[in-house]
């Protein structure tokens, strides 16, 4: 069989058709990618705007509740965390003890029920995941504490 020169530039032709095809394909995964990526982001900015509205509107809704009482009980909300600090140690517990003082049983015994009122707001309730308490004892020891419990 014998080939010519008009059928070795047809081979050429077909191949780069071929490979121009595929470029095109490529191309077209490409662009789809780049829509589906875009597309994420938006998605992501308008989570990230809608958490930014939820946490002020309920920074409000603390502070407003809480305004008058922050300064009475040494408190503070963080605006960012939503966390609401209690800074006067003298009121929550005594030197080397882990009981907590009558005044701040009143404290939280007033504080808990309102609290628990803004969180399950309609407004609020589908969007909070979790509510997180932490305290702290007294890190002073008192001499009147037995060794065997400031081992412990």
């Amino acid at each position: 069989m014998k080939f010519n020169k008009s059928d070795d530039e047809n081979q050429w032709l077909h191949i780069s058709d071929m490979m121009s095809g595929l470029m095109m394909v490529f191309l077209f995964i490409a662009i789809s990618y780049m829509i589906e990526i875009l597309n994420e982001k938006n998605k992501i900015k308008d989570i990230a705007i809608t958490y930014e509205k939820i946490q002020k509107s309920l920074y409000e809704s603390l502070e407003k509740e809480f305004h008058e009482d922050l300064k009475e009980w040494d408190a503070e909300i963080d605006s960012k965390t939503l966390s609401v600090k209690f800074k006067s140690p003298d009121i929550l517990f005594k030197t080397g003890s882990d009981i907590l003082q009558p005044r701040f049983q009143e404290i939280l015994l007033d504080f808990f029920p309102r609290y628990l009122k803004i969180l399950t707001d309609e407004q609020f309730k589908s969007e909070i995941d979790e509510i997180r308490i932490e305290g702290h004892t007294s890190s002073e020891w008192s001499e009147t504490v037995p060794l065997i419990r400031q081992i412990i």
